[in-house]
Order: structure tokens, then sequence, then C-alpha cells
């Protein structure tokens, strides 16, 4: 396990395999969903999309964003989001889909996934 801070709570991430994790918030309250987000720029970034990608974030109050990071590799950038449900978080992605191509992996907290195994 990695500590990790996101956002104003500490987390903690641990990997399995090659392209997926899960994200284990550590404060009270009730879970939201976690969503992962890969995405891959569909051609050269520009200002515009930029400041539309800033605009399709805020457009949705009911995600919030952990974590947002470019990133060398296969994907281009990361983001950590919270959301209510998966449709919520899909409508937000959809406005995107013209300039930036992603996968979505929903994150279940690791001491939830631990249950599952007994």
């Amino acid at each position: 396990m990695v500590p990790y801070q996101i956002g104003e709570y500490p987390s903690t991430i641990t990997m399995i395999g090659r392209n997926s994790f899960f994200l284990e918030k550590i404060r009270g309250g009730e879970w939201e969903m976690i969503f992962v987000i890969l995405a891959r720029f569909k051609g050269k970034i520009t200002k515009e999309n930029l400041e539309r990608t800033n605009k399709i974030i805020a457009s949705e109050p009911r995600v919030k964003v952990l974590a947002f990071y470019w990133t060398l590799g296969r994907y281009d950038s990361v983001l950590i989001t919270e959301g209510p449900d998966e449709k919520t978080v899909m409508k937000m992605l959809i406005q995107a889909g013209d300039y930036a191509a992603t996968e979505t992996m929903v994150a279940v907290p690791r001491e939830e996934a631990i249950k599952l195994l007994k």
C-alpha cells in the first residue's frame, strides 16, 4: 500500500494488476462512488480544450474531482472523481468525447473488496 494525499483527505492506494487499483478513503461519512478515468487526447491539446475541460468539470457539481494528473505513457491524463452514480459521471464525460478518449473504472474501497472475499 502507498500512502497518498488526495485533495484534503489522506488515502491509501493498493495496486492490483497493471491498470487497476482500489482507492481507499480515510474519512468518516457515507461513501460515494469513486471513478478512475484514464484519458488520451485525440489530437493536439489546445487552450480552448483546456478551458472547455474546466467548464465540463464545473458543469456537474455532484461530481467532485479528487485528483487530476497529466501522465506519460499509454494515457495522457488520469482523473479521479467521486460521484453519486455512473450515469452522472458518464453525462459529464460525454461532453469531452470529441477531443478525448476515456476509459473509466469504478474503484472499490479496499476494505469493502476484502469483505467480498469472506
